[in-house]
C-alpha cells in the first residue's frame, strides 16, 4: 500500500499500514458485527476456493489431463544429498517439533 501511493517503504510504515488494518477490522467487528462476519466468509470461501484450484490443477497435471510443454523434474533426484544417520532424523523430528 505504501508502494503504490509512492512513499518509501520502511519498517515503520509497514507496521502503521499493519496497525491501521487492525483498527478498521476491530471497528467493524465491534460496530457491525454481521458486516465483519459476511467479510470473514467472503474471504474463508475464496481462500478455499484457491487452494481447491491449486489442488486440482495438481491432480490434473499429474495424471496427464492438463499437458505441460516442459516438464519440471522435480521429484526425479528427491533424495539426493540426504543421510540415514539417526542422529539427522532425531534432530529433524526435534526442529519439526518444537
Amino acid at each position: 500500500m505504501v508502494h503504490a501511493f509512492g512513499g518509501h517503504i520502511t519498517q515503520w510504515n509497514t507496521r502503521l499500514v499493519g496497525f491501521a488494518c487492525l483498527i478498521i477490522i476491530i471497528g467493524i467487528h465491534i460496530f457491525h458485527l454481521n458486516l465483519g462476519l459476511r467479510i470473514q466468509n467472503v474471504l474463508a470461501i475464496v481462500k478455499i476456493g484457491i487452494l481447491l484450484f491449486v489442488i486440482l490443477s495438481g491432480v490434473f497435471v499429474s495424471i496427464g489431463s492438463i499437458p505441460l510443454k516442459r516438464q519440471p523434474h522435480n521429484f526425479d533426484k528427491i533424495w539426493d544429498g540426504t543421510t540415514n544417520d539417526p542422529n539427522a532424523f532425531v534432530a529433524a523430528l526435534y526442529n519439526v517439533l518444537w
